[in-house]
């Protein structure tokens, strides 16, 4: 999987989840899993494999990463099917009501992993 996703591995996000929380426990299947900042899905692929999540969303600025995403996770769709749990929204954060609008008003557990101080900013202060 590592040539189709890229090098993050299972243990990788296990790992990265318990740095920022120790007592995260195993998803559950009425979890709604959001990656912010998604890039070409690596995180989102892993969760979607390995948990029993029920859906994984992408909120990637950057659209031409998840055309590659979404052109990935639909050729390996028949291989892995629990991949169709997976999509991604092309959006920056800024521009998403967090509060109202799915994903983000819908997810239960969040993964911000490399934000920038702006995006830190907004979600301290106006993403209540």
């Amino acid at each position: 999987m590592a040539k189709r996703f890229g090098d993050v591995c299972a243990s990788d996000v296990r790992q990265l989840v318990r740095q920022t929380h120790g007592n995260v426990g195993p998803l559950k299947s009425d979890d709604i899993f959001v990656d912010i900042g998604s890039g070409i899905g690596n995180i989102m692929v892993q969760i979607a494999l390995t948990t029993k999540a029920h859906a994984c969303t992408g909120i990637e600025v950057r659209s031409e990463l998840c055309d590659i995403a979404e052109t990935r996770i639909q050729s390996y769709l028949s291989e892995w099917p629990l991949l169709k749990k997976v999509s991604t929204v092309a959006s920056d954060l800024r521009d998403v009501s967090l509060s109202t609008t799915s994903p983000m008003c819908d997810s239960t557990v969040v993964l911000a992993n490399n934000v920038n101080r702006q995006i830190w900013y907004y979600l301290e202060n106006f993403a209540r």
